[in-house]
């Protein structure tokens, strides 16, 4: 910002949500202050009500600009009111697309790598478990990510009503954008891009109906903008669950070979079992439970079971062999059967080696997610060999 004195004021903002035309989400991350700003757009006949919402880190930091802050604010606005005024009298173009009004997009920073998101975008045992509404869970008969390829689902919702659903996939750049067609009513098309941001992802969906008076149907009957929102909100979800269950918890670099298994919710049990017939104590950090973890923002807290659960534990049973666990219950999006629940997790003490051993083993089988950097710290990747074995690869080492 360059001030009427000449002096130069920098400042840094990060979106967090685009909700095209509703809503703008921002984090003032520096200077001085922080906050979190939420912008609201509502229609209210030929005029638009503006909400404009601060919230800021402490109370403390709320004293340091309650004397100035609204009287700011209401500056900004009116400077903003008299540009609008001035595009209005001159049929200045707003926006020369000619999509505008007939669009519905939202953007969302997740705090992922971009192959994980992608991931989730692209296979059926993931998606199916966060895609749509709050309260709706889906039945997938076909899903081709390629173009031209078909994407056949079932959407059933909470009260019992399905909605049959058919996509085309038109573009596919893996891992950076999705393009598809809804060719069953109400018909539109949906691009996703994947956008890296450091050890995050910027996720847009822009999705652009056939006219402007379908796009305010689907908003009245099926509130389509709401929805929106909820159904990134479940992914976010799900990514952080996916996230949390792959941590491995190692406390030093040293390489290992350890056994990591998948219980539908209970792992305590099929432990304290294990350590009753191997004795010795549970290594590591202990008994680590969901409860543990940070709640998410704008999310309702887990339910007081799901709390209870296993999110990570280690018991040394022969020869310095480690058992490692976690719960994947069915709550949380996941299902747990024989043979996907279990990994060989295999430790190397360098990055190299992982690599060389990554390479070797999917080699003919298939990869579940690329050896990748992850924000935790660790060099993680995981396949299936050509033998239908399931292997997991993590490495601490720089």
């Amino acid at each position: 910002m360059h001030g009427p004195d000449g002096t130069d004021y920098y400042n840094f903002n990060r979106f967090i949500e685009i909700l095209q035309p509703l809503r703008i989400v921002f984090e003032h991350i520096e200077p001085v202050h922080t906050f979190r700003a939420t912008a609201l757009f509502e229609k209210m006949g030929e005029s638009t009500r503006l909400i404009f919402r601060m919230l800021f880190d402490s109370a403390g930091e709320y004293q340091k600009v309650k004397d100035f802050i609204v009287a700011a604010n209401e500056e900004n606005f009116d400077r903003l009111e008299l540009v609008l005024k001035n595009i209005k009298q001159n049929n200045m173009p707003v926006n020369s697309d000619n999509t505008a009004n007939r669009e519905l997009s939202i953007s969302r920073l997740l705090n992922a790598p971009r192959e994980l998101v992608w991931e989730v975008w692209t296979h059926p045992e993931h998606i199916q478990h966060w895609w749509g509404p709050s309260g709706f869970k889906n039945s997938i008969s076909k899903m081709d990510v390629k173009p031209e390829g078909e994407w056949e689902f079932v959407m059933h919702g909470p009260d019992g009503t399905d909605y049959k659903n058919k996509h085309i996939y038109k573009e596919i750049k893996k891992p950076e954008k999705i393009v598809m067609e809804h060719v069953t009513g109400p018909k539109f098309r949906m691009t996703v891009t994947f956008e890296e941001k450091s050890d995050q992802t910027l996720v847009t969906i822009h999705s652009v109906f056939e006219s402007a008076e379908q796009l305010k149907e689907v908003i009245r009957v099926f509130k389509a903008d709401e929805g929106m929102k909820q159904n990134v909100d479940r992914m976010e979800a799900y990514v952080k669950a996916q996230i949390s269950l792959r941590t491995q918890l190692k406390t030093s670099n040293m390489a290992r070979v350890s056994t990591y298994l998948n219980f539908p919710g209970n792992t305590e049990d099929a432990f304290l079992f294990y350590k009753s017939v191997f004795g010795g104590e549970f290594s590591g950090s202990g008994i680590q439970r969901f409860g543990s973890l940070a709640p998410m923002e704008g999310q309702p807290p887990l339910p007081e079971e799901d709390k209870q659960l296993i999110l990570h534990i280690e018991l040394p049973i022969l020869g310095g062999h480690v058992l490692m666990a976690s719960d994947a219950p069915q709550s949380m999006g996941f299902k747990v059967n024989f043979g996907n629940n279990y990994y060989i997790n295999l430790e190397p003490d360098t990055r190299a080696e992982t690599k060389r051993l990554f390479d070797a083993l999917s080699a003919g089988g298939n990869v579940s997610m690329d050896l990748q950097d992850m924000f935790w710290g660790a060099y993680f990747g995981s396949c299936t060999d050509k033998y239908g074995v399931n292997w997991m690869f993590n490495c601490t080492a720089k």
